[in-house]
């Protein structure tokens, strides 16, 4: 039976005189309820014994359960007459370990002899006590000894795991034996428990005012603690969970841990991940992990998540599953794509991606799936386009698709001269040609009108304004090959950021458009060689050399901005510009008696005074040079790869001086513009006219850019422009308006053509 004492004073009274009754049974239970309880019972416990035994000390070494037959061999050896022995803390030990209930049932039955009484106390076990001493049939018929239990207050919490945790607020426990030592001290009333045998340990009880939590693994500690179902062991490593878990403080979901390691406020996919490459691999894999919980559904990230079960191969899950979407891809898809990639510091793509892309057949759906981020996209991207521009495929179908993989590419298609009609329309299609790699009919016939009109004359001379910059105190920059064809890429990349202002003007070379004939530049003015050297290459290709110059043109964009914080003002020029069909062109002319032709054949020097050239040659005579205003060559030229100069086309002769002053901060941002005209009706001639109004006085141009056309608005009065839209197609249009070569804001309208009918509301 069981005997309920109020005080342990009480007990202990009753434990004294019943030790010196005679029984056949020495082990007396005692059932406590409260670590306030335990803490005073065991200590008196103490003084009324011979020895007390821990289990502590039956463990061989720091992380073992203890061996119970030691126990047995102690109870048993002669030298263990004794009157009395305490064993702790026993209950301890039968709540993690499903084997240890075992030890009541024989303790129960241990008859006395060499030990008279055997007293264990057991903590918050009443309902474990009680499985283990049914199993007992001396228990049934009344043989036993009564069991003796004790109530009061206090209570334990212990977590069990194989892993630290490093909160401050927890006492950390290292090992079963120091675990079972400390509870024969005193009540542990909060701690975290270590031992390597957790995985192995199953608790037999947590209820009442002892709890006892045991995570088999750091997964499982995760998983318990911040409550998310969809949770798999599989998304991390070992040494990943368990660096998350020891993490964990108060939190009891992702959303408050990832945010305090992360240091933000919520979960925001371009924050986190534009973090990315700064963080360490464990907090890369935090981001990962939360995005499995947080992405948002219709966005390519938690397409990707939905397969992505490996941290380690996310990034090329970002490269790849683009090809699991239909083709091309959604705009948006590809944008968040681009930007997760270069996030990731992606420089190349993997193989699985080239395998894929090569199975694709339609440049567009290629075109999606590419970004200008290595090498070999760029030069994918550039084919792409070209048999896109060779096949007349409507811009409309993938301008925005490389506007935002490859802007690089888009801001040279679209050469920022407008204002000049002619010089507009001819490097408007002579970059497109560049990039088909041919001259096409429209080419020929501008090329025509401008060798037929002697149009070079129309340009001031580059010489004139150069000095007229140097007067100011401009700093000049010269670059060697560098024709108007550069001018929207260059000066993209100067006024991206805002803090710059350009003026571009078209000016005139000396003829021949040879260096020699041009070297104007100053013993202290900086010269950059890159494009010169890449068009005379030997080894110059298709798209290769290209890309090679687009770099060059980036490299003098960035070294101008950083002659910007040394002087108020910088200039950058050419000597001449580069003609890539002057070489692909196949017809060559004798040339003129009494001239002598000079390699490469683009102009001829005279040797004699007597000469005679016929009228409907496209020449221009010039300080004793004869120059081809075409792409024709003279007979006796030089092989030539790449690109040539000397000849007076518009690419060779036209050089740009593009002049970089710091905004000023009084300035202010651009103007606001709204559209009056939002439909334009085109007439019979196909031209239509978009008009718009500003919040303020206009004092610089206003150019409209719009799937690959650029057109400058001309001014009505002070506020309001008037766009002049030429055989557009219908159709609704979205562009982007420039003031003083600044984005100044996004408009939309649409293009109708021909008679509406008006029913005058009959």
């Amino acid at each position: 039976m069981q005997v309920n004492f109020s005080s342990i004073k009480e007990l202990l009274d009753h434990l004294r005189q019943e030790k010196r009754m005679g029984d056949r049974f020495a082990t007396r239970f005692i059932l406590v309820q409260g670590c306030e309880v335990w803490d005073e019972l065991i200590p008196g416990l103490k003084y009324e014994v011979d020895k007390a035994i821990c289990l502590s000390e039956l463990c061989s070494t720091a992380d073992v359960f203890p061996n119970m037959g030691q126990l047995k061999m102690f109870l048993e050896e002669d030298t263990c007459s004794s009157r009395g022995i305490l064993l702790t803390p026993l209950a301890e030990y039968i709540r993690i370990d499903p084997e240890a209930p075992e030890v009541i049932r024989w303790l129960a039955e241990y008859p006395t002899g060499k030990v008279n009484r055997i007293y264990v106390p057991l903590l918050a076990a009443e309902e474990l006590f009680q499985l283990s001493i049914n199993k007992v049939s001396r228990y049934h018929e009344g043989l036993l000894p009564d069991i003796w239990a004790l109530e009061g207050k206090g209570s334990s919490e212990v977590v069990v795991a194989p892993f630290h945790n490093e909160d401050v607020n927890k006492n950390i426990i290292e090992g079963i034996q120091k675990y079972f030592f400390l509870w024969s001290q005193k009540s542990i009333r909060k701690a975290w428990f270590v031992t390597q045998m957790a995985p192995w340990l199953t608790v037999q009880q947590s209820r009442g005012n002892c709890h006892v939590r045991v995570y088999m693994s750091s997964f499982d500690y995760v998983h318990g603690v911040l409550k998310w179902d969809e949770l798999r062991q599989e998304w991390g490593s070992q040494d990943q969970w368990e660096w998350l878990a020891v993490q964990i403080k108060q939190e009891n979901n992702l959303d408050l841990l990832a945010a305090r390691l992360l240091k933000v406020i919520e979960y925001d996919p371009d924050q986190l991940f534009y973090m990315w490459q700064r963080l360490s691999p464990e907090e890369r894999w935090l981001i990962w992990l939360w995005s499995k919980a947080k992405s948002i559904p219709g966005t390519y990230l938690h397409s990707i998540m939905q397969k992505n079960t490996d941290v380690n191969s996310f990034s090329e899950h970002v490269s790849t599953d683009i090809f699991l979407h239909a083709l091309p891809a959604s705009l948006n898809f590809c944008q968040e794509r681009k930007k997760l990639l270069l996030c990731l510091g992606t420089s190349f793509m993997p193989q699985g991606f080239w395998t894929k892309y090569e199975a694709l057949g339609e440049p567009i759906q290629k075109l999606s799936v590419l970004t200008d981020i290595s090498q070999q996209e760029k030069k994918e991207l550039i084919l792409c386009v070209n048999e896109l521009l060779v096949n007349n495929t409507k811009l409309g179908e993938w301008w925005y698709y490389l506007e935002k993989m490859f802007p690089s590419l888009v801001w040279y298609l679209q050469p920022a001269v407008a204002g000049d009609e002619f010089v507009g329309l001819y490097f408007h299609t002579y970059n497109r040609c560049r990039v088909k790699d041919s001259a096409d009919q429209q080419l020929a016939s501008l090329i025509d009108q401008w060798a037929n009109k002697q149009l070079l004359w129309n340009y001031p001379a580059r010489s004139e304004l150069v000095s007229e910059l140097r007067a100011e105190g401009a700093r000049i920059m010269w670059v060697d090959g560098m024709g108007v064809e550069w001018v929207g890429l260059l000066n993209h990349i100067i006024v991206r950021d805002g803090g710059v202002d350009t003026t571009i003007t078209i000016t005139r070379g000396n003829l021949p458009t040879t260096t020699e004939a041009n070297k104007e530049w100053e013993t202290d003015e900086v010269v950059e060689r890159g494009l010169d050297d890449i068009a005379h290459h030997y080894g110059y290709s298709f798209p290769g050399s290209f890309l090679k110059a687009m770099d060059v043109v980036e490299k003098v964009a960035k070294k101008a901005l950083s002659l910007l914080a040394q002087y108020s003002i910088v200039a950058i020029t050419s000597d001449h510009g580069l003609s890539r069909f002057a070489v692909t062109a196949t017809e060559k002319i004798g040339v003129p008696e009494g001239f002598m032709t000079e390699a490469p054949g683009r102009f001829a020097t005279l040797e004699r005074a007597s000469y005679y050239i016929e009228p409907d040659r496209p020449l221009v005579m010039d300080k004793g040079h004869l120059m081809w205003l075409t792409h024709g060559k003279f007979q006796g030229a030089g092989p030539c790869r790449g690109e040539v100069h000397g000849g007076a086309t518009p690419e060779e002769c036209l050089t740009p001086v593009v002049v970089l002053r710091k905004i000023s901060k009084q300035m202010g941002g651009p103007p606001q513009f709204e559209v009056i005209t939002k439909t334009v009706k085109l007439n019979a001639a196909n031209e239509g006219f978009l008009k718009m109004r500003s919040n303020r006085a206009l004092e610089a141009d206003v150019r409209l850019h719009i799937v690959g056309y650029q057109t400058l608005g001309k001014k009505e009065d002070s506020k309001v422009l008037c766009f002049q839209l030429k055989d557009w197609s219908p159709g609704n249009y979205k562009g982007k308006l420039y003031y003083a070569n600044r984005v100044a804001g996004e408009i939309s309208f649409v293009v109708v053509k021909g008679i509406q009918e008006q029913d005058l509301g009959l």
